[in-house]
């Protein structure tokens, strides 16, 4: 999977069962999505400006920018699916992209300002929906951005994506300013979301356990959410190997599994044949199924209702695993 395509314009999957709306309140539902996107019409711009100069990326069946979002439609397809909560993602590292560097989106202000939109837009829900802002950690900016959210509040925590900041994890320097990021929230007692697998084709365990030893090292206490069960969406040998030394982290004792979270955003598609996907729930066996978040990656993948009938449709899970996963709620939402 390219994962620029997926990150930057994804694609709607097919409804594979369709639901009466009804509202959280109506069915007593207290689970949530734990990976929404909202953009304010700046990141839609940014998102243009990154198709233009990485065409691949968008695919030949591009038609422009996404329309701006705000949490109106993050409320209406929870309330569709009868989820209570939602998490929702800033998209400022859009801004710290390598392939803008020197553009006029190059720049922190906007990173500021996407991050703000989303602390705004999520205070009209407080009750409902938690917001985590986002940058580039290898940018100059990045601990600046992480300090100042750390001191105004209003966001729970910093989501990382680092495939598209193009972390490299056997460049020395910069896994030593990740860990410098990691400490920094672990001193204000910060959740990080975290989009773990990079560029790398052969991404695995080596990635994975630079990451956990980072992590063991400078934030040991940190509790780490990590996104679409290590990999970027769907799911394949890579991903598997990630998810393999994250398990092993956590007998081993260098990482509190206690601390930890999976979720399973976009990892379930379409496209993906089952036997791809057969390895996945013996893995969500091991790490516990009280640790396995439900979520969609919305509104780059499917909204949540039709994402749970996809994920119940092709994972082999009793009945009590799914009640106990489709009512999980991360920590930093209690």
């Amino acid at each position: 999977m390219n994962y620029l395509a997926n990150r930057l314009c994804g694609a709607c999957l097919p409804v594979l069962m369709a639901l009466s709306p009804v509202s959280y309140a109506e069915n007593g539902s207290h689970g949530a999505d734990h990976h929404m996107h909202i953009r304010s019409q700046n990141a839609s711009d940014v998102w243009a400006a990154l198709c233009e100069s990485m065409p691949q990326a968008c695919g030949p069946d591009y038609a422009g920018p996404p329309a701006p979002l705000d949490v109106d439609d993050v409320i209406a397809v929870l309330d569709e699916a009868g989820l209570e909560k939602g998490v929702v993602l800033s998209l400022a590292y859009f801004y710290g992209f390598p392939e803008l560097s020197g553009s006029d989106y190059d720049n922190p202000d906007y990173v500021r300002e996407e991050n703000r939109f989303v602390a705004e837009q999520i205070a009209r829900y407080p009750d409902r929906l938690a917001g985590f802002f986002s940058v580039n950690p290898s940018q100059p900016y990045a601990l600046e951005e992480v300090g100042y959210w750390a001191e105004a509040g209003g966001l729970a925590g910093l989501k990382l994506h680092l495939a598209n900041s193009n972390l490299d994890f056997h460049d020395p320097d910069q896994v030593v300013q990740l860990q410098k990021v990691l400490a920094l929230l672990a001193e204000h007692q910060l959740p990080l979301v975290v989009h773990l697998r990079n560029r790398n084709p052969e991404y695995g365990a080596f990635e994975a356990n630079t990451f956990i030893n980072a992590v063991a090292e400078s934030a040991p206490g940190l509790t780490l959410h990590i996104a679409h069960m290590a990999g970027w969406g769907g799911y394949d040998e890579g991903t598997d190997a990630a998810l393999g030394a994250f398990i092993q982290a956590f007998e081993d004792g260098r990482l509190d599994r206690d601390r930890v979270y999976f979720d399973l955003a976009a990892v379930v598609m379409a496209a993906l044949p089952d036997e791809a996907l057969a390895p996945l729930p013996a893995r969500m066996r091991q790490i516990g199924m009280d640790h396995i978040l439900f979520a969609t990656d919305w509104d780059a993948m499917e909204a949540p209702k039709e994402y749970i009938q996809a994920l119940k449709s092709r994972l082999d899970l009793t009945e009590a695993e799914w009640e106990v996963l489709l009512a999980n709620q991360a920590p930093y939402l209690e």
